[in-house]
């Protein structure tokens, strides 16, 4: 963290699920119903992002299309999403005058977490899922932001997996683990 403050940072970024809530998911479900959509593919023993980065990889568009109404299935069931907020994330929001947040859940799941949350007005932008080709670590989701948003530099991203981590250091911008806040 660099011995800032949150608020010092004039760019602040997090990840949505096990940064600002917990998801009330089935992962395992999930990862499932991802193979048995994709049943020519080897798709044994890879963890859910590993997964979907494989088939975005090796199908493209019609893939990542695919894998947005699969996952809307689980992480928005009966059209709602389900979570339980992460209080010490809430705390260090709220001194903060905006945010963004890039997730690898989709752009409507982030969009009702966060409104559910009273949160709208702060988060001025959301890059999702299904808003960009390859997801998180890539640093693709950060130029998507970047493309809508001016976001002044240094920039920190708030996030709780290696894959937040790793998304960081290729976006070249500060990480926080969720922890440390």
């Amino acid at each position: 963290m660099l011995n800032r403050r949150l608020e010092d940072y004039p760019g602040v970024i997090f990840d949505l699920d096990g940064t600002i809530v917990n998801l009330k998911v089935d992962w395992d479900a999930l990862r499932q119903e991802i193979r048995r959509s994709f049943p020519k593919d080897d798709l044994v023993n890879i963890g859910l992002q590993q997964m979907i980065s494989t088939l975005v990889q090796r199908y493209g568009e019609e893939a990542r299309v695919a894998l947005a109404g699969i996952i809307a299935a689980f992480e928005q069931p009966a059209g709602a999403v389900w979570f339980m907020p992460i209080l010490k994330t809430l705390r260090a929001i709220q001194p903060l005058t905006s945010f963004y947040v890039i997730s690898n859940n989709l752009h409507s799941t982030v969009s009702q977490a966060i409104n559910s949350l009273d949160l709208g007005r702060k988060c001025v932008g959301i890059v999702g899922f299904e808003d960009v080709l390859h997801s998180k670590p890539s640093v693709e989701p950060f130029r998507k932001l970047t493309e809508c948003h001016t976001i002044e530099r240094p920039v920190a991203y708030i996030g709780d997996q290696q894959s937040d981590r790793d998304f960081a250091r290729s976006a070249l911008i500060d990480f926080i683990h969720v922890e440390s806040l």
